[in-house]
């Protein structure tokens, strides 16, 4: 009995793995770009809502102290106003109540005064603002 010799390998050629590689490759960068476009627009959204939420904690405390305060304590001024004992002012893109940091990203508190009836506006840095309107005491 004769034995034939075969030539027979199995495995991969080097270029089948080239082609794989190069295909993994742009596989995992189309889903890399995708995962972080989408952690960046998280990452604004989550920053969009924080500063909503400190401003409306500032604006509570905004409105408290106006609903404390009496029409001859009221106080206003240029990016400020003066309210139940308390200084708030805009300064440096930021909302400070007696010289402590109360919010950031606030670029301007302005206020009105009609009477008793005082309005309030604070803008954030990126545009949106947010008003209250609030009685003071007689």
């Amino acid at each position: 009995m004769k034995h034939i010799k075969t030539n027979k390998q199995s495995g991969f050629t080097l270029l089948e793995m080239i082609l794989v590689m190069g295909l993994i490759g742009i596989v995992l960068a189309v889903v890399g770009t995708i995962q972080i476009s989408g952690l960046r627009a998280f990452q604004r959204q989550t920053g969009i809502s924080m500063s909503h939420s400190s401003l409306e904690v500032a604006l509570a405390d905004i409105t408290r102290s106006l609903r404390n305060t009496t029409e001859e304590d009221f106080g206003e001024y240029a990016n400020g106003l003066a309210a139940d004992g308390n200084v708030y002012q805009c300064r440096d893109g930021a909302l400070y109540k007696n010289n402590e940091l109360l919010v950031g990203s606030v670029t301007e508190l302005s206020s009105r005064r009609e009477g008793r009836r005082v309005t309030v506006t604070l803008t954030l840095a990126s545009g949106d603002t947010q008003d209250i309107v609030v009685s003071l005491r007689r």
